[in-house]
């Protein structure tokens, strides 16, 4: 679960960047990346909660993987 919260972490960087880039070139095109920056944060928060009630968990699925 770990590994999925720094995948979380590049995805975000990722959309934020494009996001950013766009923006100067199509403001219509960028602005339509705004919805899914806040999916992907609300997914990243959902998984950083499922680590945090679970750090078991989170901490054998690291190990096994």
């Amino acid at each position: 679960m770990r590994a999925a919260l720094v995948v979380m972490a590049l995805l975000w960087l990722t959309v934020a960047g494009t996001l950013i880039t766009m923006w100067p070139l199509d403001r219509l095109a960028a602005s339509l990346f705004i919805p899914y920056l806040a999916w992907v944060s609300v997914a990243g928060m959902l998984n950083l909660s499922l680590v945090r009630r679970n750090p078991e968990a989170a901490a054998g699925a690291s190990a096994s993987a």
